[in-house]
């Protein structure tokens, strides 16, 4: 499986919410990096990442792992605010692991099922062999 990561330094005034909505969309991104020189300005598109499942925001939302400072200009107030977001995929796996087993179930009743068949043909067929 690819995983594939989108790093984004945008300008102070933030990602449109469109841009924000196609990360989401694309189900290959696994991992953002945001950096952002007025994180005020960020914190709306911190929320359209991690906003729950909905009509305008339909696939797995990420969730902040790691944040950091950078000083790039030393003896003035400015930072560079870095945040790494990564995919809920959990939530996923889960959904698949009772998926599979659930069929692992089914698959166990049908067997179950067949032996009992073949059980009930041993008896058919014994019988007849005792009334001959």
């Amino acid at each position: 499986m690819d995983v594939f990561m989108w790093i984004n330094n945008y300008s102070r005034g933030g990602l449109h919410p469109s841009v924000v909505r196609a990360i989401r969309d694309c189900k290959n991104i696994k991992k953002v990096i945001f950096i952002s020189c007025d994180s005020s300005q960020a914190v709306p598109n911190f929320i359209g990442l991690c906003r729950p499942n909905s009509n305008r925001y339909s696939y797995l939302p990420f969730k902040p792992t790691r944040a950091v400072s950078v000083d790039l200009f030393p003896h003035t107030e400015h930072c560079e605010f870095m945040v790494e977001f990564v995919r809920e995929i959990q939530k996923e796996k889960v959904k698949k692991e009772k998926v599979k087993e659930e069929e692992v179930k089914e698959e166990e009743v049908k067997e179950e099922e067949v032996k009992e068949e073949e059980v009930r043909e041993e008896e058919v067929k014994e019988e007849e062999v005792k009334k001959e």
